[in-house]
């Protein structure tokens, strides 16, 4: 399968959701080898993500929910 080449915008919502959760990982004072350890997601992943790196949805979800986050209702800002 070939990559996808994502857009300057792509990269900069990626750069911000990072951003969004890694400020959510130290308000609730985890490492990600703890928030890690609370999920079912690898900390690189945890990693990839707090850097703007391209990760799945189904990890997003995950690492939301271990938050108590409903990432849908923040997405839809309800």
């Amino acid at each position: 399968m070939k990559s996808k080449t994502l857009s300057r915008y792509q990269h900069e919502q990626l750069r911000l959701l990072g951003q969004y959760f890694r400020e959510l990982r130290f308000v609730s004072g985890l490492t990600q080898e703890e928030l890690s350890q609370n999920t079912n997601v690898h900390y690189r992943t945890i990693q990839r993500l707090e850097q703007g790196e391209n990760v799945t949805a189904l990890s997003i979800i995950e690492i939301a929910d271990t938050m108590g986050i409903d990432i849908i209702k923040e997405l839809l800002g309800n």
